[in-house]
């Protein structure tokens, strides 16, 4: 019994005397796998027991060989038999650069205790992104150790400078992941633009599901020569093919087990955890050629044609608006490069032009190799002359990549027959309004003409004898003169009083502005062209009827449509002067304003109050 008793001491104090020893100060390097794939990523642990640092580990030593994606620091004590254990770990995420078998170096750092220095460990790594040969895992089978890849290519592997190509990425993976983080890229000397948001798919991979991720981007060089278009890198978690034990005797394990006692115990079923991955792609080259020919612009693309769409001319008017519709279709180049035609509508001048703001974009085919660039312009032409009026040939050079030669997208010629404008009406043709200078310089139709007495009528009486029968003929269109002039005179008095006392009756029904408020003389108040778009957005939707938040450009075709003489290039110059956003002459806009509004006024008037027609 003695003897007993003395041997169950002994291996107590043998037991007490080995626990500093195992919990020695070190440091130890692992790796959760031995061999991977370049652009693949693995997990480099350092774990610190027994120590505090000072300071990180260097990692430099990796430079060269491995990308350092990302790195965490992990912290664990414990206290067993009155003694306090620490262990501190980094996780560093490595992506090798090369294949081969390739070392990592031990590591040193400073502590507490001294400086600590780990063990160097070796890893081979396979070509690209396919399955290494071997495994690792101890007493594990073959399986699938790469379960993860992603490749890159591009649509063509030359293309001339501003000639987009389309950058297709995709990431493959057996199993189960999340927060996988899209890359973002950049390509100096060239434009980078990501073509809607990524697409996630089932696919089978070798009589496997697998997921798939697919990114596209669309680059367009700016400079000849080789354009290097670097690697895409992805990163995430993944599910891993090890089940997480409770018990480890490292970092990674949720319980420590010093002394590995409990190793071979195996994992738990429904405990399989992820853990982090980062693969990145090839880095790629395209091949930029120069322009072969001097063009302005350069529009290199494998099509390109040019549509027109005219309404309003059969039946076409002077003074009367006209809209025509161009669309320009190009395969292989993207829409906002594709020019204005404004300058090349009408180099005559037969008509007055307003542009709407352009249109433009780009469709993505589906197998993702080609894209489809679209511009859409519109223009309201108001002619001005009668005759047969011709818009000229549009003719847009461009290069056939395909064909590599100079090609012409055309616009044919159209001809528009134009009548002369409506005739003013009689009640028009007794106002005097003053005569009006056009924007080009050509007066405006004499307004004199309009107001000119009517004819004398001849009489049916008897001529009395002694007068002469041209005497009475003057006494007669002398007298219909003065009449005409005193109506004439009678009711611009009426009107300008009119317009200068406030009317309750016509109230704006939506915005509370009564036509007294919007009358001629408040563009007096206005200081700058936006208080004067604004004023004109009042008087229009006062008098003329039109939305509250009526353009310039319908303003104009109002007009224009109610009194074809009047100067209605007004509108468009000064959606110009806004748009600019210069100095400009306010005095001057409301000087040619003025004729504007009161010819307008004379030759259309203004509604009945539209109240019924806008409930508040």
């Amino acid at each position: 019994m003695v003897k007993k008793i003395s041997c169950f001491v002994l291996f107590i104090a043998v037991l007490l005397a080995s626990l500093p020893a195992a919990y020695a100060a070190s440091l130890t390097a692992s790796t959760d796998k031995r061999a991977v794939a370049v652009g693949q990523g693995l997990a480099l642990v350092l774990s610190l027991q027994g120590a505090s640092p000072e300071g990180a580990p260097d990692l430099s030593a990796l430079e060269g060989d491995f990308k350092i994606h990302g790195t965490a620091r992990t912290a664990q004590t414990s206290v067993i038999n009155g003694q306090l254990s620490s262990m501190i770990g980094w996780r560093i995420t490595l992506i090798p650069l090369k294949e081969g078998t390739l070392e990592i170096p031990a590591f040193s750092i400073n502590t507490d205790q001294g400086v600590l220095k780990s063990e160097p460990v070796t890893i081979e790594v396979a070509k690209g992104n396919a399955p290494p040969a071997s495994t690792q895992g101890k007493g594990a089978a073959a399986r699938d150790t790469n379960p993860v890849s992603a490749t890159a290519t591009l649509s063509k592997p030359q293309a001339y400078r501003n000639e987009p190509v389309m950058l297709s990425a995709r990431l493959i993976a057996t199993r189960s992941m999340g927060d996988v983080r899209i890359p973002e890229l950049n390509i100096p000397d060239a434009i980078v633009e990501q073509q809607g948001e990524a697409q996630i798919t089932d696919e089978m991979v070798d009589g496997r599901p697998a997921k798939a991720v697919s990114l596209r981007y669309l680059v367009t060089p700016l400079k000849d020569g080789r354009l290097k278009i670097p690697a895409l890198v992805f990163d995430g978690r993944i599910e891993s093919d090890q089940p997480q034990r409770l018990f480890s005797g490292t970092m990674t394990g949720r319980f420590a087990d010093p002394f590995g006692m409990l190793e071979d115990m195996g994992g738990f079923a429904g405990l399989t955890g992820y853990e982090p991955f980062a693969v990145e792609t090839d880095a790629l080259v395209l091949e930029v050629k120069p322009p072969p020919a001097s063009m302005n612009p350069w529009l290199p693309a494998q099509a390109l044609t040019i549509k027109d769409d005219l309404e309003g001319a059969r039946g076409a008017r002077v003074g009367e608006p006209l809209t025509r519709t161009i669309r320009m279709s190009a395969t292989g180049l993207h829409g906002a490069v594709l020019p204005g035609l404004e300058d090349r509508m009408d180099p005559q001048l037969h008509f007055k032009i307003y542009a709407d703001k352009p249109e433009f974009g780009a469709d993505v085919s589906p197998d993702g190799k080609t894209i489809n660039g679209w511009r859409q312009e519109s223009y309201t032409l108001i002619p001005q002359s009668a005759g047969v009026l011709i818009l000229p040939e549009i003719r847009l050079p461009w290069w056939d990549v395909v064909q590599n030669k100079m090609a012409y997208a055309v616009l044919p010629a159209r001809q528009i027959s134009v009548e002369p404008g409506a005739q003013p009406s009689q009640s028009a043709a007794a106002q005097p309004p003053a005569p009006m200078t056009s924007p080009q310089g050509r007066d405006a139709p004499d307004a004199a003409q309009a107001s000119a007495p009517a004819a004398p009528v001849p009489s049916l009486l008897p001529e009395p004898a002694g007068v002469p029968f041209w005497i009475y003929a003057l006494l007669a269109g002398l007298s219909a003169l003065v009449l005409l002039m005193g109506a004439a005179l009678v009711q611009m008095w009426s009107r300008v009083k009119r317009d200068s006392q406030p009317s309750p009756r016509r109230a704006a029904p939506d915005a509370g502005v009564s036509r007294a408020n919007v009358d001629i003389s408040a563009l007096k108040a206005a200081q700058t062209p936006e208080q004067i778009r604004q004023f004109l957005q009042d008087y229009a939707h006062a008098h003329w009827g039109l939305a509250a938040q009526s353009s310039l450009r319908d303003m104009a075709v109002f007009v224009a449509s109610r009194a074809p003489d009047a100067d209605v290039a007004v509108f468009a110059a000064l959606e110009a002067a806004l748009y600019a956003n210069g100095p400009v002459d306010v005095a001057q806009w409301k000087e040619r304003l003025l004729p504007v509004l009161k010819r307008a006024y004379t030759a259309a008037p203004p509604p009945r109050s539209q109240s019924a027609l806008n409930p508040s």
